[in-house]
């Protein structure tokens, strides 16, 4: 796996930053519905905008993310929130789960160091990273201040206010 050597090439397209995150979300709607399960969006509309970034990283990243807080959260719920600010996507994942038995650190790989939060071989969370360090972001996890566990991304974009153009259409 290239990404767990660390190797990533970002992949940057143009496109719509609302849909990119709207789509992950709707994809653990159900999800969440099954295990009981109170899936909160807080996208602000300052995503609403095209913007040039790696969108399948982004969502891959949210992806991991979000399946990791549905797997260690028995009841409540898991709160998706991101906005722009300064030419930075801020995202937090946080949820009402056990949290993080220690602290996480950058790039940790190792199987025999797991928590209970993010347990197994971790390559999702490790993954993640990579590719956040990859796009120029930082990612942090800490504990909820009243339970569960807390992720903050942020990643520096390009963002155009503008829509892309419609296509021609010829004059009949």
């Amino acid at each position: 796996c290239w990404v767990c050597l660390g190797f990533v090439v970002p992949q940057f397209k143009n496109e719509n930053l609302l849909e990119s995150c709207n789509k992950v979300l709707m994809a653990y709607e159900h999800a969440c519905q099954q295990k009981g399960l109170k899936l909160v969006s807080c996208l602000d509309e300052s995503l609403n905008c095209v913007c040039k970034l790696d969108h399948q990283r982004l969502q891959h990243t949210l992806t991991e993310l979000i399946s990791n807080a549905i797997k260690f959260t028995t009841e409540g719920e898991i709160t998706v929130s991101a906005k722009l600010f300064n030419d930075e996507l801020c995202v937090t994942v946080s949820d009402t789960g056990c949290g993080f038995s220690k602290e996480i650190t950058d790039l940790e790989f190792d199987s025999f160091k797991q928590t209970n939060h993010f347990q197994g071989l971790r390559t999702g969370l490790t993954r993640v990273q990579y590719v956040v360090k990859a796009l120029h972001g930082e990612i942090t996890f800490k504990n909820n201040e009243a339970n569960g566990a807390l992720v903050s991304l942020h990643l520096p974009i390009i963002a155009s206010k503008a829509l892309p153009p419609p296509p021609n259409t010829p004059n009949t």
